[in-house]
């Protein structure tokens, strides 16, 4: 009877078994109780990490996915996370988001920020990165204005931070904004922003938003027809992505 449930995976070295229906599979889950589906979550969050070594950023996606699971259960059982759990997800949940912004794909980088904040993390770092790493991923899918409203709260929290890094991706995304908006389009004003963006950027050695700030000052260069500045904008984010092998 059980062979008509699961099958063998037969991974090399690893004892792994699949059930053979999904529907089998959702049955099975939903005769668990909460408490022991959160158990089970946390473990398997922890053999992977385990398992993976050094490529666990290969398999964030799952480590989060099962973590967050853990976090909603335990909250709904008893109201309240263990702050070691959270501050787990938070970081699992940053990582995808990283993962998912490094691989050009915006919109799994601003669902797994999303899912992050959802959780209400305390003002702090980890709250910060999420809230960058969102309004990075909406400032890439165009989403320009809400976009901004997150970087002007981040950009404020960063500056008291001294996250120079942080507070120049902030102000990359209000400026994208202040660039494009139908009703008070200010270029001039943006290029203000995007050098003392580059100023920070500089400064923190954060090459990868560097090279979008220079690319956008290039661009305003070229706007106001000042070919100088275009060409020795894009000529430094030329060089930087050079060196970083972009």
């Amino acid at each position: 009877m059980l062979r008509d449930l699961i099958t063998d995976e037969r991974v090399p070295d690893e004892p792994t078994f699949r059930f053979r229906h999904v529907l089998i599979r959702d049955v099975a889950y939903a005769t668990l109780p909460k408490a022991r589906r959160a158990t089970l979550h946390r473990a398997v969050a922890e053999w992977l990490r385990a398992w993976a070594g050094p490529r666990i950023d290969e398999f964030v996606e799952i480590e989060a996915y099962h973590l967050e699971q853990a976090v909603k259960l335990q909250r709904e059982l008893e109201g309240q996370v263990e702050p070691q759990l959270l501050s787990r997800a938070l970081a699992a949940l940053e990582s995808a988001a990283r993962r998912a912004a490094m691989l050009d794909d915006s919109r799994a980088a601003r669902t797994f920020a999303e899912r992050g904040l959802a959780f209400e993390p305390e003002a702090g770092v980890q709250r910060m990165e999420l809230e960058s790493l969102l309004a990075r991923s909406m400032w890439h899918m165009g989403d320009f204005r809400q976009g901004a409203e997150i970087a002007a709260r981040l950009q404020g929290d960063a500056a008291a931070a001294g996250r120079k890094d942080l507070e120049g991706r902030a102000i990359l995304v209000k400026a994208g904004d202040v660039w494009t908006s139908l009703e008070s389009a200010d270029s001039e004003g943006a290029l203000r922003e995007l050098r003392n963006a580059r100023d920070l950027l500089t400064e923190a050695g954060d090459d990868r938003t560097l090279i979008d700030v220079l690319t956008m000052i290039g661009y305003g260069g070229w706007w106001h027809g000042d070919m100088q500045e275009c060409e020795r904008a894009w000529d430094e984010a030329r060089r930087i992505a050079h060196d970083n092998g972009c």
